[in-house]
């Protein structure tokens, strides 16, 4: 049955194959046609009949090929079935006999092996107990903080604590002559002022003009402990 298949299909792959070039032989031959035709409906009816040609071409060569690899394997399926072994006797190995002498010999060695093949068991050395370290931990120190700068108040009667850096925008607290102020990081150069961020002692935060105040390091080293204080105190 194998060998049919085999046959059948070599004979349709031959035919697929040579009708595959028939195709192909008779699109180059239209498309020569095609090339001397005027432009119109004839010359688009050629063209159409190369393609057709040219794809059933490809489909011939293609369908042959794999008809080629089919027959390729049924091949080699016949060679197996061919080639396996006939029922016959099957093969018996012969089994040594063992004799008396043998199995005496086997028995002498056996106890010789055994005591020869003590193993030596060295003692390993226990590693040593870990000593106690005590660990040092280290004392933190206290770094004092920088004390912040401030300003003081000095335009003979007070300045508006405001909202922002603008004349005229929310008056927060009236700040008397001789108050510290706590300088904060804002600074903006305005149309009339210059204003910087502070904090009055009262903790509202706001900004002030710094035409009325002067800054810790304006202060004159001429002034007095006593002043100082009473300027501190309001």
């Amino acid at each position: 049955m194998t060998l049919i298949l085999t046959v059948v299909f070599t004979v349709l792959a031959v035919v697929l194959i040579l009708a595959a070039f028939f195709f192909i032989g008779r699109a180059f031959v239209q498309r020569a046609r095609r090339n001397r035709q005027p432009y119109g409906v004839g010359q688009q009816e050629i063209r159409r009949a190369m393609q057709v040609d040219f794809i059933r071409g490809f489909a011939a060569a293609v369908v042959g090929l794999l008809l080629l690899l089919a027959t390729t394997g049924l091949g080699g399926l016949t060679q197996l079935a061919v080639s396996e072994p006939s029922d016959g006797p099957t093969p018996t190995m012969a089994v040594p006999e063992t004799t008396e002498t043998d199995v005496e010999a086997s028995s002498t060695a056996t106890p010789t092996l055994a005591a020869t093949a003590t193993a030596t068991v060295t003692p390993t050395p226990a590693p040593p107990e870990p000593t106690d370290t005590p660990t040092i931990t280290p004392t933190p120190t206290n770094t004092p903080e920088p004390e912040p700068e401030t300003a003081v108040v000095q335009s003979g009667v007070g300045v508006w604590l405001r909202a922002g850096p603008d004349p005229d925008s929310e008056q927060l607290e009236w700040l008397l002559d001789g108050t510290v102020l706590t300088l904060l990081p804002g600074f903006v150069v305005g149309e009339e002022f210059e204003w910087q961020e502070v904090r009055a002692p009262s903790g509202q935060e706001g900004w002030v003009a710094v035409a009325f105040i002067i800054y810790d390091t304006d202060l004159p080293d001429e002034l007095e402990n006593d002043e100082l204080e009473e300027v501190e105190n309001g």
